[in-house]
This record gives C-alpha cells, sequence and structure tokens, in this order.
C-alpha cells in the first residue's frame, strides 16, 4: 500500500453504567477498507479494558495491519483526553488484546450521566497478506476503465456509472437525471 488510510470507529454508550460486570461487549463489525473492525469494553471490579478488535479473514493464514491509533475519551467537563497506540494486528489473536485499560476510579471523569463516548482514529500504516481481499479504486486499471470520479474528502474513486446505477437508485436519479453533477467532468 502506497499511502496511509484513515477511519473512525466510536460508539457512544448510553447507559454505560448499567453495562453487565465481568463480560465482554463487543459492538457490531463495521467494515473499513474491506477489513472488518469492531470495538469491545470489558468491565472489572476494578478496571475498564478498552479493545479495538481486527477481526480476522477468513481463508488467510498470515496477515498483519501496522497502525497507529488515537483513542479520544470525552471528559465530564466536555474536554477530551487522546491516548495514543501504535498495534500490529495479525492473525495471532493476541493482538487484539485490549489497546487501553484504566482503573475505575480514573475512569470515572470520562461517565457523564451514566453515558461515555470513545472514538478511535485509526491510521493504517501497512497491510500485509490479504491486499487481494482490499478494493483499489484509485489504480491505473480503475482510471482506465471508469467513467466517473466520485470524491470522498481529498480521495477520488474512480468508478463505473452503469456499475453504480444498477446498485443504487440514488446514483441512477443522479447519472440519469437534470442535475448539475451529472454533467460535470474532473480531470
Amino acid at each position: 500500500m502506497s499511502k496511509n488510510q484513515n477511519f473512525t470507529i466510536k460508539k457512544s454508550y448510553e447507559n454505560f453504567t448499567d453495562l453487565e460486570g465481568d463480560k465482554y461487549h463487543y459492538e457490531p463489525v463495521e467494515m473499513h477498507f474491506g477489513i472488518p473492525w469492531k470495538i469491545g469494553v470489558y468491565i472489572e471490579p476494578t478496571r475498564i479494558w478498552l479493545y479495538l478488535i481486527c477481526d480476522r479473514k477468513p481463508g488467510i493464514t498470515e496477515w498483519a495491519i501496522s497502525t497507529s491509533i488515537k483513542i479520544h475519551l470525552t471528559k465530564n467537563t466536555g474536554e477530551e483526553d487522546i491516548f495514543t497506540e501504535n498495534r500490529i494486528f495479525s492473525q495471532d489473536s493476541s493482538t487484539n488484546n485490549n489497546i487501553k485499560n484504566f482503573c475505575i476510579s480514573a475512569f470515572s471523569k470520562y461517565i457523564v450521566n451514566g453515558k461515555i463516548k470513545i472514538r478511535f482514529e485509526v491510521e493504517i500504516e501497512k497491510i500485509e497478506g490479504i491486499k487481494g481481499f482490499l478494493r483499489i479504486f484509485d489504480d491505473d486499471v480503475a482510471k482506465k476503465f471508469s467513467d466517473v470520479v466520485l470524491m470522498a474528502g481529498n480521495q477520488k474513486f474512480y468508478m463505473n456509472r452503469m456499475y453504480l446505477s444498477h446498485h443504487s437508485t440514488y446514483f441512477e436519479s443522479l447519472f440519469l437525471g437534470n442535475f448539475e453533477e451529472s454533467k460535470k467532468i474532473d480531470n
């Protein structure tokens, strides 16, 4: 992979203080860059453990994802604390160990009226062993066969109008309707 890829995964627990102790609480999987990720928390009587899980891809025996992670926790004052962690996720399940843990007394400043907000900003620095499973939308082949460019922030996605229109009524209306965007050309 030639450039870093970034994503954010977050969770607001509305009733954090009501979560059952001595139990893992995992959120649904989110796909980022073709890779499954999820947040988890584990609550003990004296500690809170925060997890960012990179689920294993079936059929791949050796893989590794090098990341730089920023964990954002909102304090009861409204300010944020940011913790940084470098982590290499791999087929070895021990690489999915907790990202950060706190003693209960230190963690209480992040609980506001029983609620807590957790946000992981993940920068993927390197992926090994699963490149074939990722979709690449900005390489020469994608450019060669595309007839439309979608922009998300500064990233360009070279796509095909027919494919998008077939899979999305939104894109069908956009490309076939009388919208300014349907006639726009990007070089």
